[in-house]
């Protein structure tokens, strides 16, 4: 399942890098939410030390 996990939050965080605003767009941090039924939630927030807005980068915090 953590497999699974990881590659789900691979893809999204391509997804949003795909959608940067111009894709001149730098990203300095992620943080990922997820919502459960019954009303949990679970968020995990990860900085990169300078701004990048290099994909390898963004999978690397993911």
């Amino acid at each position: 399942m953590a497999a699974a996990t990881a590659e789900a939050r691979r893809r999204l965080v391509i997804a949003v890098a795909d959608q940067a605003p111009g894709r001149d767009a730098a990203v300095r941090a992620l943080t990922l939410t997820l919502k459960f039924a019954g009303d949990s939630t679970w968020a995990k927030l990860r900085r990169l030390a300078e701004p990048s807005h290099h994909d390898d980068d963004l999978r690397t915090l993911a």
